[in-house]
């Protein structure tokens, strides 16, 4: 049983412990995975379409299982909001868009305090408006 559903599903072992947990069809990762870490921690979650690419939205954890980043995915290429968080504070660190793997709309760095540092915004990759810091 896995994702609510009975399905063979792949389990990786490395010195005994679970590395990932998911789907081969041919070779291929392919459907939801679960990637962990050396202690056993959750790493990443995400779905692989049936070319092996990652899409749709994919979640990263750090060591200590505090989320560290959120990605959208199409076909392989960063296709949506990507959010970045600081591993001390869980506060946002970065957002960024993309359209098809390209920069595509608004780029926002903040400070660990949480207070907006940089301000972008970008159309396949190239900037377009006027770039913002603050203090």
């Amino acid at each position: 049983m896995f994702q609510g559903k009975e399905q063979k599903v792949l389990y990786s072992y490395y010195n005994s412990k679970l590395q990932a947990i998911g789907k081969l069809e041919n070779g291929k990762m392919i459907g939801e995975w679960e990637i962990y870490n050396e202690d056993g921690g959750m790493l990443a979650k995400g779905r692989f379409n049936a070319e092996s690419e990652k899409d749709g939205y994919w979640q990263w954890w750090d060591n200590y299982g505090r989320l560290s980043k959120e990605e959208n995915y199409k076909a392989g290429l960063y296709d949506g909001l990507v959010k970045v968080y600081y591993p001390a504070t869980g506060r946002v660190k970065y957002t960024v868009n993309y359209s098809n793997g390209d920069l595509d709309g608004a780029y926002y760095f903040y400070h660990e305090s949480g207070a907006l540092s940089e301000k972008k915004t970008f159309e396949k990759n190239e900037l377009i408006d006027t770039y913002y810091t603050y203090h």
